[in-house]
């Protein structure tokens, strides 16, 4: 049921391997449950139907080398050709050829199905024999089908390129929609009562195993009801169904004090755990916790299943912990809770910076098996609250803020304005933390001043209480809140901390305090090189959320530069791990900046308006590309208005671009800091247009000039800003209009951004200055050799000589005369002032950046 979809899929397949002789691959994914290998079985049956040879093999965690290839073949029986060679030391390709020869001998038949199962667990041995056979899938009637929880948990070497040739988006089976449910409910019970279904629904996640589980369990009472007269939804009062509470009741029934005390800390820590907290929870005699453990499995209470890199187990479903935990008392609760919240704190920890949604959970298990008002409850509490600031749930933070204020508040700190009196007394870690975590909360709403100053509180009472690792925070968190007003004081704050840091031998603050300098530098002089460092030792150690900052703040550096292709890289990648880590305001400046991208590339107004976002910085956005300075001027003024920092929005230049977009609009620009180099350069562009129509030219030249010298290394905003000031000034007679917008036509061409390529062309027209013609070529032009005027035809051209073809080689392929080949080469030479063929093609590698090569002169 609910799976119709998938099955025809699978019966094209085979039509289509059957009339094609090409073979195709089929992943089959979903969480434990859903019926992976229930749909395996139905493609074996439907293929023997169809009179296919069919193979089944199960890999299993710790299992031999090949086993699951191995026991397909045992499956299938005598009569097949000469044995494949399972030896370690035949090459993985010679196994999968002659696995292939075996499974598709037998003459006359349609194909051959074969189905590996839980390919998580398949060893290294496997994976490489199998990624060889999905690549020559096309080459002979085989279907290879696959099951697995998820692709994500294969962990596979190229597994991107093995999910793509099992077709594994098409594979992924979704849970059992509500009315799918219903339908199931009611084949085995005919008149439900509709809380029983709802029942069904919410407890089985729509997981088949779940769901048929749970009805034998319906079906029961509903037979028993029946006969006494009563309704089914009367023993659905309690969180879990009677019958199902006396069957695992029942299996306890035998077990010992020990096996009895395991399972009860195993239903605190939740539906899955490892061994290894069991026994730190449990305290159990040496070597009594695994008997335990393998009791429970003995008696389908436990069941083994893999977390994360290591072997761990679980409940059957969530079902069974909530009956064990109805049959704690208050005082077993309160004896195990301690003990089992701090290995919930531990696991947390070591989640905070690749699952936050995972830690959230963790300590919300925590707090939910602590006394309310205890020091542990309230410290699990600042711990979740730290996680719900960095996912960014204001409603949860609210509602713990506001729990945690009256704790705070009675260790001594007076009640005043802003969180948690904020010019109170602050003597104690916890209230530390909770300034922290206030300011962090500020600083993702963009409230910047706040979050300094909450900082900085923090700061002098962690300094007053000697606590090295919150008194790094805190400089972190004020750097961070710095360096969009006051770039010097981020740059001291960084520096401070990493003295910290190296003093203590705190290597997670050293990388935070490095990757803060790196950011200040990359403001500063555009200087990338240290953010791509610190960037790749913050993925090696694990830092998820500051490995995302980096990439965000690694997108904007370079579409500041002009790098535009690379910057959408970054921004996606962190687009995409902001999304699973739950930081909505860093996954909104990713799309922001990826957005701003494709705007500048698109070749036509409003291309690019169906991303979500804020509308209003799109129109700043769209004015900037159109060059409509006065049309961002309002934009940009609206969102300030509105109380929004467009740099927390978006991080770029929008300040110098404001100030600069009200000085060619004639009005007054409003006051603030111009922070990253890239403003100050754009804003000393706006200071030479003021100047120069007050007369003042030799000043707007200086002006001019040094917002070329602040903006050396930003590219793309030193050529955006030539461009918006070009007929300014050449109306004041200053600077060097036309040249600049030559500059702008060659370098905007080179990037692909047509729209600003055609706004310079415009503004060169009606400056009465000659366009340079289009090219009719299809190359994409370098800037190197676009700032000498090569055109787009001399540059398909030069690509084909620098390859080594000859000119009439180079002729028939673009369908030239040889004599047109002979004038661009010499039109190449002259603007190039290279004296042979040879130092051309070294000239366009070295404006590509690619390796010298020799060709013949």
């Amino acid at each position: 049921m609910g799976r119709h979809r998938l099955l025809a899929y699978f019966d094209d397949l085979v039509l289509r391997v059957a009339r094609t002789g090409r073979g195709s691959g089929y992943l089959l994914s979903g969480e434990r449950g859903i019926g992976k290998s229930h749909l395996a079985r139905i493609f074996t049956h439907r293929a023997e139907q169809k009179g296919m040879v069919t193979f089944r093999g199960r890999c299993v965690p710790g299992g031999s080398p090949l086993r699951s290839l191995r026991e397909s073949l045992l499956r299938a029986g005598d009569g097949l050709p000469d044995p494949v060679e399972f030896d370690q030391r035949t090459p993985a390709e010679v196994v999968a050829e002659q696995l292939i020869v075996r499974w598709t001998s037998r003459q006359g038949g349609p194909a051959a199905l074969v189905v590996v199962e839980d390919l998580h667990h398949a060893d290294p041995r496997t994976q490489e024999v199998l990624l060889y056979i999905s690549d020559h899938l096309d080459e002979v009637p085989l279907i290879l089908v696959g099951t697995a929880q998820s692709p994500a948990r294969l962990g596979w070497p190229m597994v991107e390129e093995v999910c793509g040739n099992l077709n594994y988006l098409d594979g992924i089976i979704p849970p059992l929609a509500p009315a799918e449910v219903e339908e199931l409910v009611r084949h085995r019970i005919p008149t439900p009562d509709p809380q029983v279904i709802d029942f069904l629904h919410r407890w089985s996640d729509g997981v088949p195993l779940h769901l048929l589980d749970l009805l034998d369990c319906v079906h029961d009472l509903a037979t028993a009801t029946a006969t006494a007269t009563a309704t089914a939804s009367d023993l659905f009062t309690a969180p879990v169904p009677r019958s199902l509470a006396s069957r695992v009741l029942l299996g306890m029934a035998g077990l010992d004090d020990h096996d009895r005390h395991a399972l009860q800390v195993m239903s605190l820590l939740g539906p899955t755990f490892g061994a290894e907290a069991v026994q730190r929870t449990a305290r159990l005699p040496s070597g009594m916790t695994e008997r335990s453990i393998n009791r429970l499995v003995e008696l389908d209470i436990v069941q083994a299943c893999p977390l994360g890199d290591r072997d761990g187990f679980g409940f059957r479903h969530a079902l069974v912990g909530e009956v064990i935990r109805h049959t704690m008392s208050p005082d077993q609760v309160r004896s195990l809770g301690p003990a089992v919240a701090e290995v919930l704190r531990d696991q947390a920890r070591h989640e905070v910076e690749t699952d936050l949604s995972l830690a959230r959970r963790k300590l919300q298990r925590a707090a939910a098996i602590l006394a309310p008002g205890s020091p542990e409850h309230t410290e699990v509490l600042t711990e979740q609250l730290d996680i719900v600031s960095r996912i960014g749930d204001a409603g949860a933070e609210r509602a713990l803020l506001s729990f945690l204020r009256p704790s705070v508040q009675a260790h001594g700190t007076s009640a005043g304005p802003g969180p948690f009196g904020l010019y109170g007394l602050v003597d104690s870690v916890d209230q530390v933390q909770v300034l922290l975590r206030a300011a962090a909360t500020a600083l993702t709403l963009a409230d910047d001043l706040t979050a300094r100053r909450l900082a900085l509180r923090a700061l002098r009472a962690a300094l007053d209480l000697a606590l090295p690792a919150l008194v790094c925070e805190a400089l972190d968190l004020l750097g961070c809140a710095s360096e969009r007003h006051d770039i010097a004081a981020a740059r001291r704050a960084y520096t401070r901390m990493a003295r910290v840091a190296v003093l203590h031998r705190m290597t997670y603050w050293d990388i935070h305090a490095r990757a803060g300098s790196a950011v200040v530098r990359m403001l500063t002089t555009a200087d990338i090189r240290e953010l791509r460092t610190v960037r790749d030792l913050a993925d090696r150690t694990g830092l998820r959320a500051l490995t995302t900052r980096l990439e965000i703040r690694l997108a904007q550096a370079l579409v500041l530069c002009g790098n535009g292709d690379e910057a959408k890289v970054w921004a996606d990648s962190a687009g995409l791990e902001a999304r699973r880590l739950s930081l909505p305001h860093l996954r909104g400046q990713a799309q922001g900046l990826l957005r701003l991208v494709r705007m500048v590339e698109s070749e036509r107004a409003g291309a690019d308006r169906g991303i979500d976002g804020d509308h209003t910085l799109v129109d700043a956005m769209e004015a900037l590309v159109a060059n409509d300075m006065v049309s961002l001027a309002r934009a940009l003024d609206t969102q300030a208005d509105a109380g929004v920092f467009p740099e927390a929005v978006v991080p770029f230049c929008w300040s110098g671009l404001r100030r600069l977009a009200h000085a060619l609009e004639g009005t007054t620009a409003p006051a603030g800091p111009l922070l990253s180099t890239a403003d100050r350069g754009l804003g000393a562009f706006g200071l030479a247009v003021v100047t120069g129509r007050t007369g003042d030219r030799a000043q707007a030249e200086r002006w001019a000039c040094e917002a070329v010298r602040l903006l050396r290394g930003f590219d793309w905003c030193r050529h955006q800003g030539q461009l918006a000031v070009a007929e300014a000034a050449a109306d004041a007679g200053w600077g060097a209009p036309k040249e600049w917008l030559q500059e702008a036509i060659a370098y905007f061409g080179s990037c692909g951004h047509l729209r600003l390529v055609q706004q310079a062309r415009q503004s060169l027209r009606r400056l009465g200055a000659p366009v340079p013609r289009r090219g009719r070529g299809t190359t994409t032009v370098p800037y190197a050799l676009a700032s000498v005027g090569v055109t787009t035809r001399e540059m398909d051209v030069l690509d084909l000589v620098a390859r080594g073809l000859s000119n009439q080689s180079v002729a028939d392929r673009l369908v030239l005369s040889t004599r047109t080949v002979e004038s661009h080469l010499r039109n190449l030479l002259t603007k190039t002032g290279c004296q042979n063929r040879a130092d051309l093609a070294r000239f366009r590698n070295a404006s590509m950046n690619l390796p010298a090569t020799e060709i013949s002169g």
